[in-house]
């Protein structure tokens, strides 16, 4: 538990530090992803990847054969990970980015907003037209759909296993304010009722299979919004002092930490019931 703190922790300094350099607020859900509280890579600026190992303090370029900005990265080892940018750009590594290949076919021609991988095998991005991807292959093919309960862009998308211990379970938030969940991998989605008109950047899905408690997921967007549900409907309440939150992440279905454009990092240990403030530290790209 407290190496997955670190890990979330960091990863959230680093995603403040690039909304305060002028990344693109409506893309930042998934700038970043780190995989323990050194080793972490960053996209947001151009067609590369960065890489720390060190925490943060310092980044290395990596170069990929990308030629269109990437707006998220994930990873789910030290190893294996994956960036999505506009015009369908996907690319992969295998061997924590010193090498980046693009996937064989451009799997859509939509700009490419975020990007979730459960496991090396089974991942999912969405973007703009109601864009929604999946691979249950790593990577190296993907079906496209559009939702058909939207017709706008999708900005955040995440997973976790249902009760038949697939990751079937999953979220996707739009600039819409909708929020629609799945059961069954992608196939078919439900609005979840969210009475908000405002743009939602960022979620996370839990499900029972994976945690202890209870289902628990988690949305944050413009406005200062923040969103809990268990698995109906959303319960909406505003992060005093953020007028727009960008980023989040939990370790559990209480811990988590958001993202906002005021300058600082919230933590809550209550599923965000209550807030407090985070102290932020520089780094060097």
């Amino acid at each position: 538990m407290k190496k997955e703190i670190s890990r979330i922790i960091m990863g959230l300094w680093v995603a403040l530090a690039c909304l305060l350099m002028g990344v693109e607020t409506a893309e930042a859900s998934r700038l970043l992803s780190f995989v323990d509280a050194q080793q972490g890579w960053m996209v947001g600026f151009g067609s590369n990847v960065y890489h720390t190992s060190d925490g943060g303090k310092k980044w290395k370029k990596q170069v990929t054969p990308a030629r269109a900005k990437l707006n998220a990265v994930h990873f789910v080892d030290s190893e294996n990970g994956w960036a999505v940018g506009d015009r369908g750009t996907v690319i992969r590594t295998s061997d924590g980015g010193r090498k980046w290949r693009l996937c064989s076919r451009r799997p859509s021609k939509a700009d490419l907003l975020d990007v979730f991988f459960f496991d090396v095998g089974h991942g999912w991005a969405v973007g703009d037209r109601s864009t929604f991807l999946k691979t249950t292959d790593g990577g190296a093919t993907w079906r496209e759909s559009q939702i058909e309960n939207l017709s706008g862009t999708l900005t955040g998308v995440s997973f976790d296993l249902h009760t038949n211990g697939k990751p079937d379970y999953g979220l996707v938030v739009s600039t819409s304010g909708e929020m629609l969940r799945t059961r069954d991998g992608g196939k078919t989605w439900k609005i979840r009722k969210c009475q908000t008109a405002n743009p939602l950047r960022g979620v996370t899905a839990m499900n029972p299979c994976s945690w202890d408690k209870k289902v628990a997921n988690f949305a944050v967007g413009s406005g200062g919004m923040f969103a809990f549900c268990g698995d109906h409907n959303f319960v909406l309440s505003i992060v005093d002092g953020q007028p727009n939150l960008n980023a989040l992440d939990f370790a559990n279905d209480e811990l988590g930490w958001v993202v906002g454009e005021a300058g600082c990092i919230r933590k809550t240990s209550d599923s965000g019931k209550t807030w407090e403030s985070q102290n932020v530290r520089p780094f060097n790209l």
